[in-house]
């Protein structure tokens, strides 16, 4: 009987949210690190893969090789402003959800704390200069 009280006790994931009141008066700063990503489709098999993050101008975007020189494009990227991100304090796991597909996003070499600050401004600044 626990553990199907478990499974039906509500998700702890957080929504974040879209145009806070502040307004984004400056370029945040960049932030490269290693991430694990994982498709969040349920299925047999799901494969966690690490890549080397570059959050920019509101962009991530996600390398194979840790040298961006080495491969100038990016293997896939995920703009912020057209993506719903979501964040859970316990598993510490950031959720990215776009109109194709969600990833799950573990960062590996920052706290969780510093990737959703990150995202957050990179989110209003890339808002703001689509909206």
């Amino acid at each position: 009987m626990k553990r199907i009280t478990t499974r039906l006790k509500k998700d702890s994931v957080t929504t974040m949210p879209n145009w806070p009141d502040e307004k984004c008066t400056e370029t945040p700063a960049r932030l490269e690190g290693m991430v694990s990503i994982k498709r969040r489709k349920r299925r047999v098999i799901n494969i966690a893969r690490k890549f080397h993050a570059v959050l920019d101008k509101g962009i991530l975007k996600l390398f194979i090789k840790k040298k961006a020189q080495v491969a100038p494009n990016p293997e896939f990227q995920i703009d912020l402003a057209k993506a719903t991100i979501m964040y859970d304090e316990k598993r510490i796991i950031l959720i990215f959800k776009t109109a194709a597909e969600s990833h799950t996003l573990t960062p590996l070499e920052h706290t969780l704390d510093e990737w959703k600050d990150a995202i957050r401004k990179h989110r209003l600044h890339r808002q703001e200069a689509v909206g």
